[in-house]
């Protein structure tokens, strides 16, 4: 009885879709295959990446560059607290160690740690202008890169959480995502321009925030719009030529009409029901091939059917499967 079976799998798709093709006619399955190429290219065209980045550029990028910059904000000020911290511990022990622990010394430090931090900034980069530090020479510091990945490292999860309860529309992060971004070897500038204000002569930083939009959070963003704006195109675009469509079949009420497409729709059926079944007699021979076959998938078996042999036998001799 196992060799039949494949006969009786053969015929029943053949005669499945010879039916489904009458039942449909030839019309409407033409009309469906060009609806469906149509309503893909338009869907395609509409979520290229030229127009959606033109959509998160004029609609989305403020809003973002925005929440970005209140995430970074955030944790860049736990960040500053803490090396302001470390830098007065630090300030004691040499003043301790060199200058004969001298209070007035280290309340002088003290008052300028707790400067606000813009006015900082603002003396840090004016003292970098007027001494003429290079500060390529300090990014290119190995310690110094040490300390950035450290805090990058540290951070970048509470950089993910700020970032993921702001972004809009479901934007997400991960924590892994954030810290290759912040340890990449081009942040460290960036870095430094956030918390100290100063960055080197031809350099384009504008900051931590904006070089997080640009390498992590904008390509998301437009991925995502990209399959938002893809699917909803797909989506109009189909039902507005199914409408046409079917106005297009009222044609099909007319009996001689009716008669010809089923009669045709039929045909189509039996070559898109011979192709399926092509596709999965050569799927079979590579199986077998690879496998060298199984207890109830065999040319054993095969030789023995009336039809599905035969075209078994046809498909294991074509060129390309040699």
């Amino acid at each position: 009885m196992i060799p039949y079976i494949y006969d009786i799998a053969a015929a029943v798709i053949l005669i499945v879709f010879i039916g489904r093709g009458f039942k449909r006619g030839v019309l409407r399955t033409v009309l469906s295959l060009i609806c469906l190429i149509i309503a893909i290219s338009a869907a395609a065209a509409c979520s290229s990446y030229p127009v959606t980045s033109k959509i998160y550029d004029d609609y989305l990028s403020e809003t973002v560059s925005e929440h970005i910059d209140n995430a970074v904000k955030e944790v860049r000020d736990e960040t500053t607290k803490k090396l302001k911290d470390e830098a007065e511990r630090s300030a004691d022990r040499f003043i301790d160690d060199n200058l004969g622990g001298s209070e007035e010394l280290k309340q002088f430090v003290r008052d300028y740690l707790s400067t606000d931090d813009e006015e900082l900034r603002n003396q840090l980069s004016t003292a970098y202008s007027y001494l003429g530090i290079d500060i390529s020479t300090l990014l290119t510091n190995p310690d110094f890169r040490a300390k950035i990945e450290e805090i990058a490292s540290q951070y970048s999860g509470s950089v993910a959480d700020e970032l993921n309860s702001r972004l809009p529309l479901g934007i997400k992060v991960s924590k892994s995502s954030v810290e290759n971004i912040l340890t990449d070897e081009k942040v460290p500038e960036a870095i430094v321009y956030d918390m100290f204000g100063i960055k080197s002569e031809n350099s384009q930083t504008k900051g931590t925030a904006d070089y997080i939009e640009n390498t992590l959070v904008r390509p998301a963003a437009i991925r995502m719009i990209s399959a938002v704006v893809w699917a909803a195109v797909f989506t109009i675009v189909n039902i507005v030529l199914k409408i046409i469509v079917n106005i297009i079949l009222i044609v099909r009420k007319i009996e001689p009409v009716k008669a010809c497409d089923s009669i045709l729709g039929g045909v189509l059926g039996a070559a898109v029901g011979a192709a399926v079944l092509a596709a999965a007699v050569i799927l079979i021979v590579l199986i077998i091939r690879f496998t060298g076959g199984m207890t109830y998938l065999n040319e054993d078996i095969f030789s023995d059917t009336l039809f599905f042999g035969r075209l078994y036998d046809l498909a294991k001799s074509l060129d390309f499967l040699n």
